[in-house]
């Protein structure tokens, strides 16, 4: 774990904050701030741009400063950049990683893993209760006269 008292603002903002937080310049429209949210967020570009017009409207000069914030915040990705990734448990693969994590409540996921245990443990039985079976060895000399 990084200690951020230890690195400059430049240097946090070219790490992404520790976050993967960058503009994306290649998608961008204006600065690239919306298309980094989107891309960090996981979500179309048309989506976080439409709440920074809704926040426009709302909130009227909240968003634009928001948005000019975030511009001068957040570095550009360059191609270099080595992305930082993270085990995301319910799709059971590594994903870059997230401002937050979004991952239920310790018991949901407990309850989740004894769930895929459970379905393991009976898929093991099956086996077994099919290889040590008559059917296993019937199945086994009809394969033999097949080759």
């Amino acid at each position: 774990m990084k200690h951020h008292r230890k690195y400059s603002l430049a240097q946090r903002k070219a790490d992404g904050w520790d976050k993967n937080l960058y503009r994306n310049t290649k998608e961008r429209m204006v600065a690239g701030v919306c298309a980094g949210l989107a891309d960090n967020f996981e979500v179309d570009n048309w989506v976080v741009r439409l709440v920074f017009i809704a926040g426009g409207i709302f909130l009227g000069g909240f968003a634009v400063v928001t948005y000019i914030a975030l511009w001068v915040f957040l570095g550009k990705r360059s191609a270099s950049h080595r992305v930082e990734y993270e085990y995301d448990e319910r799709s059971r693969r590594y994903r870059p990683k997230k401002v937050f994590k979004n991952s239920d409540s310790a018991n949901v996921r407990l309850q989740r893993v004894s769930d895929r245990l459970k379905r393991a443990v009976r898929r093991v039985e099956e086996m077994e209760s099919y290889v040590t079976s008559r059917k296993f060895e019937l199945d086994k000399e009809f394969a033999k006269i097949r080759d």
